[in-house]
């Protein structure tokens, strides 16, 4: 007798439909028990369903590991800003009088400086954190006073001038302007920065503060955006 001459049978097995341990609107209406539906599950069909699963929800991992650095760095820089206020300030208005490209204005930043704040206040610091440009800031004709834009005209406003001088960190997109004296609580201040406009776009600036003889970034008490158009005149103005 060869070796195939045997006859050889092959049983026909019958496999019931794959179900999950899951308790689904189709499994209410066939009345199917969660634990029923778990006795269902052979082991090997279990392996089997926990990597169909795992393949189909690996690309949503993916993109959750890549979004959660992010929430996870915005929320650190929160934490890492000091309070050195006792009540925070706030930036109460902004404006740019002209805001086409390449033109020189203003940035006018009024900023609100409570009494239950308790201290006052030495430094003021912008931080460009967004913008394809970076604006040419004049620390010549930069300048601060006291009371909110709009509140005395604009000779008025450089008569009430305060003392400051105007560090502008080209490298660092940060421009800090520092109060000599320090500008007590229970004020209102605007800060003009003169520049010349970068081109046309979204320019985004946070606004931090400090008290007197305190380093360090300062206590952010706002985030403010810019925007800028295109013009017909592309030429830089001095």
């Amino acid at each position: 007798m060869g070796l195939w001459s045997v006859p050889i049978r092959i049983a026909k097995v019958a496999v019931p439909p794959m179900t999950f341990e899951l308790q689904t609107k189709d499994s209410k209406s066939r009345n199917i028990k969660p634990e029923n539906m778990q006795r269902s599950l052979t082991p090997a069909r279990k392996i089997l369903l926990l990597a169909t699963i795992g393949l189909l929800t690996a690309p949503i991992s993916a993109a959750a590991a890549q979004v959660l650095p992010a929430q996870q760095i915005a929320a650190i820089e929160l934490e890492d800003r000091p309070t050195l206020f006792s009540y925070p300030l706030d930036v109460l208005d902004v404006r740019v009088p002209n805001n086409w490209q390449y033109q020189r204005s203003d940035y006018q930043f009024t900023i609100d400086i409570p009494a239950a704040a308790e201290k006052p206040v030495q430094t003021v610091t912008f931080f460009q954190v967004e913008g394809a440009d970076y604006p040419r800031f004049s620390t010549r004709r930069t300048y601060a006073y006291e009371g909110s834009v709009g509140v005395a005209s604009p000779a008025e406003n450089r008569n009430q001038k305060l003392n400051i001088s105007t560090n502008d960190d080209w490298d660092n997109r940060t421009v800090t302007i520092t109060f000599d004296p320090p500008v007590p609580p229970g004020r209102q201040i605007t800060v003009a920065l003169n520049a010349t406009n970068p081109r046309d776009g979204i320019y985004i600036y946070e606004v931090a503060a400090t008290p007197p003889n305190t380093g360090g970034l300062g206590q952010r008490i706002g985030i403010e955006r810019l925007n800028f158009y295109q013009g017909s005149d592309r030429r830089y103005r001095r």
